[in-house]
């Protein structure tokens, strides 16, 4: 959509950039797309010739040479001509339109449509995109001296170190957690987004899906064509450095104010490369992870939820130095980025990836194609001296860190003597930032101090709120702004309320012509519940007035209380008050026991031959080490799922992870084996259900895993944990990851009554139905992938050994009952001697 009027011109060989026609239809036959034009003839462009008038100039104009440069600026390293076949298309078309609602809110909305195109008549010839490249070319930076920008870059780099969690531990990532991401831990990647220069050229569908998608059932689908691309971008990453990839600039479809209507302005968005950014979260994922779930002790809002008691989160870690704070804002922070502050935050970020995790080689590559690369507008490949793309792998955690680094910079200013990290809190995301300093420091650190050094860096730094001022006083936390939340105290707790002027806007704009209205007006009036019970109820009865003149349904209206209560506990953390657990800290043992031996004395061996030539030949085998039994699936039960279990019914069937798990099937296994050896384990539990039906059966179940609990999730809540679908017309086998996530940093392989990761259930979603066969047989098996085992134990010694030296196995005794066998005498010293304990007398037949 949007090409009709389009000249279809020659690639190929023959006839190359001669135009062959005009688009004027397009369609979809099952996977092909296909594009209809009219040919352009020669006799065509005559006849249209023909009918043109002859203009007369005269001669007094004067013609200037107008070159084909509609970029330049100081910032300007190099551009280039593209060829029409690498040539993307740029969207001019807003999808934003006025809702259904928006006439009967009984209030005129403040914001514009964006200008996308110069031919909008707001544009007045005007293309936004040139205007807004051209700004970003338009910067000079001035120079600051290493030493100062040094300090400070080691300052930050060994906070962090002290500071981040790994959730995940420093690794590298498969290439099915860098798609699918981690639960709790790291988000998935976008499907419906482009795909980025080159694959976004060989796209049939929307978005990524192409290359990888997510099915009904929310299994991740990756094409193998496209794993093998990531595998030899990864290959060459690390071996010799990739080639130059480049950013595709697109205009943001979004509201713009007044002013940047006057100006004609539109932000601009880069799209990075998809086999890259796949390939960097295998290898620099774990550091995202780290970011993502270390807002409780660094400067980083990353994972905060502002419009909750997160907020009190962040008063909490701010006023850890004092009360004295600052709340500004950066004017075209991206664009204005200083070279030598990010290229400091980006050696922050590979000092955290270590060497184990990759090579030098790929984290210098990395670097320059993230900071330096080609950025591709419409028909120019522009190479710019510094910026920074919203496209990059690491833009938010960049910004954050240069955020910081300027911070730092200022203070190490204005307050030489004292060390940052005792005088200051901070908490940023992006250019959005609140600084708290000490009473100590505070006299220094005014706003004006810190705008006047931040002039130094070439930064405008202005007020918070929008069109004033910046004052020289510190604030209260309560009359500041941060990420669009006002910090209000409800119930003794700072919470974030949502700006009324966002919430008075947000209806009267559609983006998917009015299909999610309903869920928008009802978050609305949750949100609204932040401002107290007054503006909570007037806010409902206009916006249900609205609805009901729209004639669309009514959103029904909860009480106050119970609301803001609601909304207030939707913290990050899902009221967990240690997210994180304890860990014991001391120092790393190998071993059980230090022994002190003074003296060693070796036999030597002679006469010995080295059979290992011929061992390898006799058997055609691998060595197996104790994770060849925890990470191999071991048959465990099967159940069966029948017409007549409905979903109201609940669980068909449940099971204690992992000691539940351990208990079904035959105990004597590898896989058990080094759950009774050791006595403390620490691992991933994985269950596979497998099931034998017909393709005529139809239903939907989930296998579904229950944290730290014994009770089943209520039926609409089943997605909310991890779990996975099964359909039994499939036939397939399904497979559901447990990750450790414990109060402990291991379990207690002794303690098996008390010791659980919680429970999995098997229930039904939609009964199942059938013809002629009216039950499904569900065959479960288990694996223990990244087991870890310590501190060997004794086996506890059970009947069956009884059995090795010839006597009949009893049954288990239980205290106060007696045996069902007797032991004679002499059998009890045969096996006292035999197996070196003393068998505790066994009460007579009776």
């Amino acid at each position: 959509k949007g090409d009709c009027g389009t000249l279809i011109t020659s690639v190929g060989q023959n006839f190359p950039n001669k135009i062959m026609g005009m688009h004027v239809a397009g369609g979809v036959s099952g996977r092909d797309y296909f594009g209809l034009a009219i040919p352009v003839f020669r006799e065509d462009v005559e006849a249209a010739l023909k009918c043109s008038e002859e203009v007369s100039v005269g001669n007094d104009v004067n013609f200037d040479a107008e070159g084909p440069e509609l970029f330049s600026g100081p910032n300007l390293r190099s551009i280039s001509t593209i060829p029409l076949n690498e040539q993307v298309h740029v969207t001019r078309k807003s999808k934003i339109e006025k809702s259904c609602i928006s006439e009967f809110l009984g209030d005129e909305p403040k914001k514009h449509l964006p200008i996308m195109s110069p031919l909008d008549p707001r544009a007045e010839g005007v293309d936004p995109l040139v205007t807004m490249v051209n700004d970003s070319l338009s910067v000079e930076h001035v120079e600051v001296a290493s030493d100062d920008v040094a300090l400070v870059e080691e300052s930050l780099r060994e906070d962090l170190r002290r500071t981040l969690k790994w959730p995940i531990g420093k690794r590298r990532l498969t290439l099915k957690e860098a798609l699918g991401g981690i639960p709790g831990v790291l988000a998935s990647l976008k499907v419906k987004t482009s795909a980025g220069y080159p694959l976004c050229k060989l796209a049939k569908k929307k978005g990524k899906t192409d290359f990888f998608f997510f099915d009904g059932a929310g299994e991740l689908h990756i094409e193998p064509f496209f794993e093998k691309l990531v595998e030899d971008y990864l290959l060459q990453l690390e071996t010799q450095g990739i080639d130059e990839r480049r950013f595709v600039a697109f205009l943001k479809d979004e509201l713009i104010s007044n002013s940047k209507l006057k100006e004609k302005r539109c932000r601009i968005i880069y799209c990075g490369d998809l086999i890259s950014n796949v390939a960097y979260r295998v290898i620099f994922g774990h550091i995202l992870a780290a970011f993502n779930n270390s807002y409780f002790e660094t400067s980083s809002a990353i994972g905060l939820n502002q419009y909750s008691w997160d907020m009190q989160v962040i008063y909490d870690y701010l006023t850890t130095v004092g009360k004295n704070f600052v709340a500004g804002d950066f004017k075209n922070f991206d664009k204005r980025i200083h070279p030598q502050f990010q290229d400091a935050a980006y050696r922050v970020l590979m000092s955290l990836c270590d060497n184990e995790v990759t090579t030098d080689i790929a984290k210098k590559s990395f670097v320059i194609q993230q900071c330096f690369s080609s950025a591709q507008v419409l028909n120019v490949l522009i190479k710019f001296g510094t910026t920074h793309f919203s496209g990059c792998f690491f833009t938010t955690i960049v910004n954050n860190l240069i955020n910081e680094l300027y911070i730092r910079y200022c203070f190490s200013k204005l307050c030489p003597e004292l060390i940052f990290s005792e005088h200051v809190r901070i908490k940023v995301l992006g250019d959005d930032h609140i600084y708290c300093f000490s009473d100590e420091a505070a006299e220094r650190c005014r706003p004006w101090n810190i705008r006047e050094q931040m002039e130094m860096l070439g930064q405008t730094y202005t007020s918070d709120r929008k069109n004033e001022e910046l004052k020289n006083e510190f604030r209260a936390f309560g009359d500041i702004t941060f990420l669009g939340a006002h910090p209000i105290e409800i119930n003794g707790q700072f919470t974030g309320a949502l700006k009324k002027e966002t919430l008075e806007e947000t209806l009267h704009w559609t983006r998917n012509r009015n299909l999610t209205i309903f869920q928008e007006a009802k978050t609305a009036i949750e949100l609204a519940s932040a401002w107290g019970e007054d503006y909570y109820y007037s806010y409902a009865n206009k916006v249900n007035k609205a609805l009901s003149s729209a004639m669309c349904n009514t959103v029904p209206v909860v009480g106050w209380k119970e609301m803001v209560k609601i909304v207030c506990s939707r913290t990050a953390a899902s009221g967990l008050q240690h997210p994180y657990g304890f860990v014991a800290q001391g120092p790393p043992t190998n071993s059980l026991a230090k022994l002190n031996a003074d003296k060693s004395v070796t036999a030597t061996q002679i006469g010995v031959s080295d059979p290992s030539g011929l061992s390898r030949k006799a058997v055609n085998e691998e060595a197996m080490g104790l994770r060849y039994g925890t990470d191999s699936s071991v048959y465990r039960t099967k159940f069966a799922w029948r017409n007549d279990q409905s979903p109201e019914s609940g669980a068909i069937a449940s099971f204690d992870v992992p000691f539940g798990i351990l208990g079904l099937g035959d105990p004597q296994n590898l896989q058990n084996m080094p759950f009774d050896r050791f006595a403390y384990w620490k691992g991933d539990v994985e269950l596979n259900f497998q099931l034998n039906a017909t393709p005529f059966q139809q239903g939907l179940a989930a296998a579904y895993f229950m944290p730290l609990a014994s009770y089943e999730s209520e039926l609409a809540n089943v997605t909310t944990n991890e779990f996975v679908f099964v359909q039994p017309d499939q036939n397939a086998t399904y497979n559901l990851p447990i990750p450790f996530k414990y109060l402990r940093s291991v379990m207690n392989t002794i303690a098996r009554d008390t010791e659980s990761l919680g429970t999995v259930y098997f229930v039904p979603i939609s009964s199942l139905k059938g013809i002629t066969v009216d039950e499904v047989t569900v065959t479960v098996y288990s694996a223990f992938p990244n087991s870890d085992f310590s501190i060997p134990r004794p086996v506890e010694l059970g009947f069956n050994c009884i059995s090795l030296v010839g006597l009949t196995p009893c049954d288990v005794a239980i205290p106060g009952k007696a045996c069902s066998i007797g032991i004679a005498p002499e059998q009890r010293g045969g096996l006292s001697r035999g197996i070196g304990i003393l068998t505790s007398t066994a009460a007579p037949r009776s």
